[in-house]
């Protein structure tokens, strides 16, 4: 007999793999900008071809589902919007200040100008503080890419970090779920449904152009919503393997169909929660490790820049080679130094604030 159990029967503290496959989707991002950083041609990768999915989109789309359901997650626990948004500050501002600050000071060997130039120009300025604060570039409502005379000659020139472009729109969302969470309706799961109804709607059958944001940015809110509509309704999810192979059977059968790109995000959606609670045994001893994504995911982009500096002919594998254990080094600091000392102070703000008056009731 099969056994249909809920999303919320395997969900057990830390007991998962979503730290493992957050790694798993920094390396595929790390692995997809290594054809655009070593040819300067992305097209050339040929796992996107046969798929007919980006694999940078893929990398971040499984970041944005796990966020969604994690983050709405966090708030119904807490229910307090003030621990909510220091918790999010505590993981993503700390580790990112030194990401920032390690751009600055690689960027001062590679830039073209002298370093008291360099050190006062009022871009590498904008870069500091735009980035830190994930405010940026208003016009281009994006982060700040450039640094003053870095990495000028690169196939993707004067793009210092450009895996930051997502940071502000993670940002965007979580203040979203706190506005919902203030208000109460994470507690309404009729209200929570119908507003996904409508995002899948708009990602779907919506132009392009309606609210100025191109296919990218529409796809994160859907990632992110559908991670956030399998938690509001992980009671009545089933989570089965019978159904992750039926889901991938259906993507054969719709390839080069018109209907491929809903059954591939259904798929994806659905494959990072199987992924995440259905294995078991040994692949779960990674999770003691620690969470390395985050800082692979910051961190790769400019090592993978400055690999090509120094190696303007580096080969596409020479250079996830090279970048790659660079990266994972700064990863794993990143964690043990940084991060995971910040996450401990949730606990004491907890204490401080859980009982604010903003609780929602």
């Amino acid at each position: 007999m099969i056994n249909f159990r809920p999303v919320s029967s395997f969900i057990d503290g830390r007991n998962n793999n979503y730290n493992l496959l957050r790694l798993l989707a920094a390396g595929i991002i790390l692995y997809f900008h290594s054809f655009h950083l070593a040819n300067g041609n992305g097209a050339h990768e040929k796992i996107s071809q046969l798929l007919h999915i980006n694999l940078g989109y893929l990398g971040v789309f499984i970041f944005f589902v796990t966020s969604g359901f994690l983050v709405t997650k966090s708030f119904v626990d807490r229910s307090n919007v003030l621990v909510f948004l220091t918790a999010r500050i505590l993981r993503i501002f700390p580790a990112l200040f030194f990401a920032v600050l390690f751009c600055i000071i690689i960027g001062m060997y590679f830039t073209h100008l002298d370093i008291a130039s360099y050190v006062h120009h009022d871009l590498t300025k904008s870069f500091f503080w735009g980035n830190c604060l994930l405010i940026g570039n208003k016009a281009l409502n994006s982060v700040t890419y450039s640094l003053p005379g870095v990495f000028a000659d690169s196939p993707s020139p004067y793009n210092v970090n450009g895996s930051l472009w997502t940071l502000p729109y993670e940002l965007k969302l979580y203040l979203t779920v706190a506005l919902l969470g203030v208000f109460s309706l994470l507690n309404y799961k009729s209200v929570c449904n119908l507003l996904y109804l409508a995002i899948v709607l708009w990602y779907f059958f919506a132009p392009t152009e309606f609210l100025a944001m191109n296919r990218s940015i529409q796809a994160l809110f859907f990632a992110f919503s559908s991670g956030g509509f399998v938690y509001i309704n992980r009671d009545i999810i089933p989570l089965n393997t019978w159904i992750f192979a039926g889901l991938f059977l259906v993507c054969l059968l719709t390839y080069n169909s018109k209907y491929y790109a809903l059954a591939t995000d259904a798929t994806l959606v659905y494959s990072v929660f199987w992924f995440a609670y259905v294995p078991s045994g040994w692949v779960r001893t990674y999770n003691s490790l620690g969470d390395y994504s985050y800082g692979i995911y910051i961190y790769a982009f400019p090592i993978q820049q400055s690999i090509v500096a120094l190696v303007p002919d580096v080969g596409l594998y020479q250079m996830i080679l090279v970048a790659f254990p660079l990266t994972l080094i700064m990863a794993i600091l990143s964690w043990h130094v940084i991060e995971k000392p910040a996450l401990r102070c949730k606990g004491i703000v907890h204490k401080l604030l859980c009982n604010s008056p903003l609780m929602p009731s």
